[in-house]
């Protein structure tokens, strides 16, 4: 295990520096390519993905497989977000089917506390609303990236980034805000690249990549497991959805990507404002 000082700084650095090292050879790569120009693979989504597992594996050590406890599902679903980011761009059916494999692959992480105290119908049915909201998560925030690239990174590196911080103590979720702050930092550079270099970097794959990994990490850190409220999932819903308030200032880049920064971390820090977090409960995940 990490010495505690270093854990802040293994869950930032794998995210942002592949963040980095694929939005500079892309930069390059794509220096040639006609606008609009289809791209086979979405190698932003793969990078931040692959560097979100590496800082979990860093916080968690290697698990084993399958997983035995289920604070190691984590890991596992931050390699699995690796597919759908690589077809973020694709046929929509290729982005649904991935997507709902990768959410079916979690269905023992997602049922292991329901089933405690829940039967199999009630546990189900919580099941489907949860993995329905998860897809929409998903879907969501490729139509976003999609018609508002300049707003969906910052939007999420504001709801990620506050969240994080303020989940990341040890009464909740430590290891889970910290990856929060590492994904938001990722997503920030992302969106600053876009900036720098417009069309060449792709922020669709990115935002497919985030959407798939953090309602786990958020779903773990909830008042059954590490005692964050249920209030504490509304960043999920402000990040894909935030952006669309800014829809007039589309065509200022900077003035939108500024204002959706502000705006998603204003709804996550009002949502979080709330949070009160209980005792630690002697039964956890």
């Amino acid at each position: 295990m990490l010495p505690m000082q270093l854990e802040p700084v293994a869950a930032v650095l794998p995210p942002a520096i592949a963040a980095i090292v694929v939005c500079l050879l892309l930069a390059r790569t794509r220096r040639g390519r006609a606008h609009g120009a289809p791209i086979t693979a979405g190698w932003e989504g793969i990078a931040v993905a692959a560097g979100l597992a590496l800082a979990i594996g860093l916080l968690r050590g290697w698990p084993g497989f399958p997983p035995a406890n289920v604070h190691s599902w984590p890991l596992f679903i931050a390699c699995a977000a690796i597919l759908p980011a690589a077809v973020a761009e694709a046929r929509l059916g290729w982005l649904l089917t991935l997507s709902s494999l990768l959410i079916v692959a979690a269905l023992p992480m997602l049922l292991t506390v329901p089933l405690r105290t829940w039967n199999m119908q009630q546990a189900a049915m919580w099941f489907a609303v949860f993995g329905i909201s998860w897809i929409a998560i998903i879907l969501a925030s490729r139509s976003t990236a999609a018609r508002l690239p300049l707003a969906t990174m910052p939007a999420w590196a504001g709801a990620l980034a506050v969240t994080g911080y303020i989940i990341a103590d040890p009464v909740t979720a430590k290891h889970h805000g910290f990856i929060l702050v590492g994904a938001g930092m990722a997503a920030g550079i992302v969106g600053l690249a876009r900036l720098r270099w417009g069309d060449r970097i792709r922020v669709t794959p990115v935002a497919i990549a985030i959407a798939a990994i953090i309602p786990a990490l958020l779903l773990l850190a909830h008042v059954m497991t590490d005692n964050l409220p249920a209030i504490g999932l509304l960043p999920l819903v402000a990040a894909p959805f935030a952006p669309w308030l800014l829809w007039p200032l589309r065509h200022h880049p900077r003035t939108v990507a500024i204002a959706s920064f502000v705006l998603s971390a204003a709804v996550a820090a009002v949502a979080l404002a709330l949070v009160h977090a209980p005792e630690p409960s002697p039964v956890g995940w």
